[in-house]
């Protein structure tokens, strides 16, 4: 028997066509086989327009939390909730879906490409259009450079403080990620402005930090002083942005990294289908 066998990105659903003389045992078994693995290939149950729909994995463009909610976005950006978690989704479907967060899986075979945003975060652009972000854990980062810098350049009575309230500090810094991280859920909003998303995502960033920062004693504070005081504000300020602008030209390498791979994915699955 001569087997042909053809792929191509194009192509939506398998099919197979078989030219024979006759049906014999062994054709009948082979086909027994295919139809069976049809009937067993997994299918997602989403819920769109108060309608259940049976999606294909391969249809499936992204799949995240949004808000309590899970959803997913297929290869034409119709939006369904559904019933599984996202351990429970992983289960389900194959290798094709990679997890980039504790909140979002997406099909490698559908991302157009990445892009980094001086935001702090990395913007996953998929072929549908739908976005989805990674925010930075920039609070437990300042933490292990603070403590870095203090241990360098003569800081060894605030160290020795840090040390012996080690778990209280601990929490802050674990506070200010999630503070600088959570939020950069806002670019997923299509409104406001990107301007507008950037200064929530550091206002909200810094809001949390730098009261943190002063009542966990990493910054002295002088409130009597008011011109030392807003020194250290502007100086906390620019610590701030300059490791936002680390994690930009990290994301930045990455990023082109990613798009790199992506296009020779393109052009492995182009030169099998031909």
């Amino acid at each position: 028997m001569k087997v042909e066998c053809s792929i191509s990105a194009d192509c939506k659903e398998p099919r197979a066509v078989l030219y024979i003389s006759k049906m014999t045992e062994s054709i009948a078994e082979i086909i027994s086989m295919l139809e069976r693995e049809q009937a067993d290939a997994p299918t997602v149950h989403g819920v769109k327009d108060r309608k259940t729909y049976f999606i294909p994995p391969e249809d499936i463009a992204l799949v995240r939390t949004e808000g309590r909610e899970i959803v997913c976005y297929d290869n034409c950006k119709n939006r369904y909730l559904l019933d599984l978690p996202l351990y429970g989704l992983e289960q389900i479907l194959d290798d094709r879906f990679v997890r980039i967060s504790k909140s979002a899986l997406v099909n490698i075979r559908q991302i157009s490409h990445v892009e980094a945003g001086f935001n702090g975060t990395m913007e996953l652009v998929m072929k549908n259009g739908v976005t989805d972000y990674y925010g930075i854990s920039l609070g437990c980062t300042f933490f292990v450079l603070m403590c870095l810098s203090y241990s360098l350049w003569g800081g060894e009575e605030i160290l020795m403080e840090i040390f012996r309230d080690f778990t209280r500090q601990a929490v802050g810094a674990m506070l200010i990620g999630v503070a600088c991280g959570g939020t950069a859920v806002v670019y997923q909003l299509d409104r406001p402005s990107r301007l507008m998303k950037i200064m929530i995502h550091f206002g909200i960033g810094m809001g949390v930090f730098y009261p943190t920062a002063v009542s966990l004693g990493w910054i002295p504070f002088h409130p009597e002083r008011i011109g030392i005081t807003v020194l250290q504000f502007l100086a906390s300020c620019a610590m701030f942005v300059v490791i936002w602008l680390c994690f930009y030209l990290f994301h930045r390498t990455e990023a082109r990294r990613i798009n790199e791979r992506l296009r020779e994915l393109e052009r492995e699955n182009a030169g099998g289908g031909r």
